[in-house]
């Protein structure tokens, strides 16, 4: 009797851990999923301003290159951290994605199921 409690008691106890380490899962990838969506509205702020700028120094006959150059530095920063939270994402999933297909798939598969592209080790 003792085993089959000792082996209930098991299972229980490994469930917990695995809804644990789920649950840690899926708070780090909504914090990593804010912070893309923080810098899309970044990126959304400041393409309005581009427009703004764009318009203004039309309507005052100046030239448009130096200012929008600026705007355009950010959000190309904005997307290279988005680029970067998506692969923090991935990790935190234990998956990586295919440079054949795009498609994510399980970090230890050594060919993608989908396209069958074969991943460096």
């Amino acid at each position: 009797m003792t085993t089959l409690f000792e082996s209930v008691r098991d299972k229980v106890s490994n469930a917990a851990r695995t809804a644990v380490k789920a649950s840690n899962e899926l708070i780090e990838v909504t914090k990593l999923n804010s912070a893309i969506n923080s810098q899309k509205d970044k990126m959304k702020a400041l393409m309005l301003e581009i427009g703004e700028l764009v318009y203004d120094t039309y309507r005052d006959g100046k030239p448009l290159e130096a200012e929008l150059s600026v705007k355009c530095e950010s959000i190309a920063e904005c997307e290279k951290s988005i680029d970067e939270i998506k692969s923090k994402i991935l990790d935190v999933k234990n998956l990586k994605k295919c440079m054949g297909c795009s498609s994510e798939v399980d970090h230890d598969v050594l060919f993608c199921p989908r396209c069958g592209s074969k991943f460096e080790i």
